[in-house]
């Protein structure tokens, strides 16, 4: 009697082949940290050496990559608060205790990351075909431990204001490194995306333009576009007499970390004050390159709301809400339908006039003529989006099919939401 047993079990083996399924994709990614001496300038704020993580691309991603910057707030060199302690939230706003930390160090990184450590873990980068289109991209995970958004070319040891240090302001010399390494390290890439999330979105739009031109330049014929997550905030004056708050603390990471040699040369040369170009929305300006903006439109608005400094001449903590504020928009991320119930006509105009401000900042992105893109949503609560929430809709499309028609199709894909409180897909929209 034939015995079908072994037939059987070569007929599934064949199946899950065919189905490329018979050895599941190791989704893991590699430490690889930047040698100091062949890149002496590259330096975390305590003098460690900058790394980045890596997984490869498989199938028709083998030859594709996203080069993610890792996000984490910024820390200000003229930052007074010396006395906090590393569990208050501003702390890392202090460059002398974020050196003392994963943001700022890299001595406690570990060799090996999961898929699910990194931003975008959920959705873009987790590598997972039922989560997002770039399952197959190969993903370079740049940690942020500069404190300036990649953006700094000061080589001389700063020291704290409490006399601390040395602090190293080196995050273009990390992102140069960086993106030397991957290529001798990884080969030859045909397609090459640049994004990032928070502090890292920011790193996004500003180094969008010089990154993809050092690809194409090393790469000719390379496909290289970006996409941004979470990385605007807004060059706004406060409503509370606080004056311009990010101003002030952009313009302190321009002139003490010595930005201006990273910044997009075109927006450096054209604008009256080249700190200007701190700012996502006036660099967003200059780029050529093919951007994607991923962000919620009140994304950090409450930073127009914050309190005037009381015992400090730095601006204040980003975390505080002035007080006639602390029932409309009471903390970060902290505007809901159930808030804005409490909310006066005053405020009411503010929070409308701030989306407003917004959409007019992003033009370059919402304009039919350009070759952007982007997915712009009005929900509050919203942060870092390249974990692809399925559930969160603008005019019935998700963020993460956005991204794929913009990406892939090469389709404009200018989704803009309507006014808030108006789209139930939101969070805490009821």
């Amino acid at each position: 009697q034939f015995n079908m047993a072994p037939l059987s079990f070569l007929l599934l083996l064949l199946l899950q082949v065919v189905a490329g399924s018979s050895t599941p994709r190791n989704l893991t990614l590699t430490r690889y940290l930047i040698s100091q001496e062949e890149y002496p300038s590259a330096k975390c704020l305590d003098g460690t050496p900058p790394a980045y993580y890596f997984r490869k691309g498989v199938d028709d991603g083998a030859s594709s990559v996203i080069l993610f910057f890792e996000g984490g707030g910024w820390c200000y060199p003229d930052d007074i608060q010396q006395l906090c302690t590393p569990t208050t939230s501003h702390c890392t706003a202090n460059c002398h205790i974020r050196a003392n930390s994963t943001h700022g160090s890299s001595s406690q990184y570990p060799p090996l990351m999961e898929a699910g450590q990194i931003e975008g873990g959920t959705g873009f980068t987790s590598g997972d075909p039922n989560k997002t289109a770039f399952a197959n991209f190969g993903v370079a995970y740049a940690r942020y431990c500069d404190g300036g958004s990649f953006s700094g070319t000061r080589t001389d040891p700063d020291v704290a204001l409490n006399g601390t240090g040395p602090l190293y302001y080196s995050g273009k010399y990390n992102l140069d490194a960086i993106a030397t390494e991957l290529l001798k390290q990884h080969g030859k890439f045909t397609r090459i995306i640049i994004a990032g999330c928070s502090a890292g979105g920011m790193a996004c739009y500003l180094h969008c333009q010089p990154v993809s031109e050092f690809f194409m330049k090393e790469l000719p014929g390379v496909d290289v576009r970006c996409m941004c997550d979470a990385g605007v905030f807004l060059d706004v004056p406060t409503v509370t007499g606080a004056g311009n708050v990010m101003k002030t603390r952009f313009y302190d990471l321009a002139d003490k970390m010595l930005t201006k040699p990273s910044l997009n040369p075109d927006c450096v040369a054209k604008e009256t004050d080249w700190r200007e170009c701190m700012f996502s929305e006036t660099s967003l300006k200059y780029i050529k390159t093919p951007l994607f903006a991923m962000n919620s439109m009140y994304n950090f608005g409450e930073w127009e709301m914050l309190p005037p400094p009381t015992n400090q001449s730095f601006p204040p903590d980003t975390t505080a809400a002035a007080s006639d504020w602390k029932e409309c928009w009471p903390t970060t991320s902290g505007l809901t339908a159930q808030t804005y119930a409490h909310c006066n006509a005053t405020q009411r105009q503010i929070i409308a006039k701030h989306m407003e401000t917004f959409k007019a900042a992003l033009s370059p992105v919402i304009d039919d003529t350009t070759p952007h893109g982007g997915w712009l949503s009005s929900c509050p609560t919203m942060h870092c989006q390249t974990g692809f929430d399925p559930v969160v809709k603008i005019n019935g499309v998700n963020l993460g099919d956005a991204a794929a028609i913009w990406y892939f199709n090469r389709t404009k894909t200018k989704i803009v939401d309507g006014s808030f409180p108006n789209n139930p897909t939101c969070p805490h929209s009821h």
